[in-house]
């Protein structure tokens, strides 16, 4: 799977699962270049290693609020 990043073609991330062995495979590319990999078995230790880095430099992104599910009157937090 390709997820593209909205704001910039060269920025994606790409997921693979390779059900023979049972592993996660992921690369995050950031303006043409790799920033991240992660190979493992465990789809929360993939998660992790994956979004560990946050943004890069030159990563384009939108901040805003997003609402909170099953909290009162959908709380919205600022991220």
């Amino acid at each position: 799977m390709l997820y593209w990043n909205r704001f910039s073609k060269a920025s994606f991330i790409v997921l693979i699962y390779d059900e023979e062995r049972g592993v996660l495979f992921g690369e995050k590319i950031v303006n043409k270049k790799c920033v991240a990999e992660v190979e493992t078995k465990d789809w929360q230790e993939f998660f992790v290693q994956l979004t560990r880095h946050g943004l890069s430099s030159g990563e384009k992104c939108e901040f805003g609020d997003v609402p909170v599910a099953g909290s009162p009157n959908n709380t919205q937090i600022q991220v």
